[in-house]
């Protein structure tokens, strides 16, 4: 689960997926959406401007590799990480039936990675979301994971 935000916008986004801690590589299936309706102004011509409340939400496959450099206390690790969101993002519009931006995108980002357990990690980054006309394209990410292992605790030890 993670935040994707700026100063003008904030968006969830919730995931599952398969994580490889030997290549330390992820790929999962997410789902981002805003939580509010933000008031956004469209030009339909010169000086002729729609105010329309929007909604936005995006389904992407997050795939991420992660290159860490520093090791410390056994399951601590810190390093970089590079990501694409490979995704359809669309924008709906409280009142209106059309929607305006709609269509497939890749988002790509990088930034740090500190996986401060056996079980856990967390990722502050930068993601170019340049799909909404209406939102500055240069958000920060902030992102939780939890693994889940079929191993008991015995076995994760050895």
């Amino acid at each position: 689960m993670g935040t994707i935000f700026n100063h003008e916008d904030f968006l969830l986004d919730f995931g599952l997926g398969f994580e490889e801690l030997g290549y330390d590589f992820s790929a999962s299936l997410n789902g981002s959406f805003r939580p509010y309706y933000k008031t956004v102004l469209l030009e339909e011509s010169d000086n002729f401007y729609y105010q329309l409340q929007e909604k936005v939400f995006q389904f992407s496959i997050d795939l991420e590799k992660r290159f860490y450099f520093i090791q410390f206390m056994n399951s601590s690790k810190v390093g970089l990480y590079a990501m694409a969101k490979f995704g359809y993002f669309y924008g709906t519009y409280k009142g209106l039936s059309e929607d305006r931006n709609n269509g497939f995108a890749i988002t790509p980002g990088a930034g740090l990675s500190w996986q401060f357990s056996k079980i856990s990690r967390i990722n502050l980054g930068y993601l170019y979301l340049n799909q909404n006309p209406s939102s500055n394209p240069h958000m920060l990410n902030i992102k939780f994971s939890v693994f889940i292992n079929k191993q008991t605790a015995n076995n994760l030890e050895e």
